[in-house]
């Protein structure tokens, strides 16, 4: 497998008219933030179109997963190998959303490359 391959970003989808994301986000205020009904199918099935591998949503994300190829082609963004072991699109973990069509960027908070396991606590 090239270094490139099997790129990970998570998709959070945005709740229509729900609170900022940078509120609490607890199993008591999930419901406040979950997506409008359809919106995994419609996101999911636009970026499976693209070539991605979409995972099952947890909460309100998903993953999507792929060659750095895809990424730069569907995103407009060339991925980096970070110094934290992780990956970058110019310098940000988080993707530009102008390759999404307007009706699934607007159910889209944010596309974030995930950062290595040994930075979220894992085992590794």
């Amino acid at each position: 497998m090239a270094e490139t391959d099997g790129l990970v970003a998570l998709v959070v989808l945005q709740s229509p008219g729900g609170p900022p994301l940078d509120t609490e986000l607890t199993a008591a205020t999930l419901a406040r933030h979950l997506p409008a009904s359809g919106a995994f199918a419609a996101v999911q099935s636009e970026l499976a179109a693209a070539g991605f591998t979409v995972h099952q949503p947890v909460g309100i994300s998903f993953s999507i997963e792929g060659p750095a190829s895809i990424f730069r082609r569907y995103f407009g963004v060339t991925p980096v190998k970070s110094a934290d072991g992780g990956w970058s699109a110019a310098g940000q973990a988080e993707l530009p959303l102008d390759g999404l069509p307007d009706h699934e960027r607007a159910m889209v908070r944010a596309v974030v490359f995930e950062p290595p396991t040994e930075l979220m606590g894992g085992d590794g």
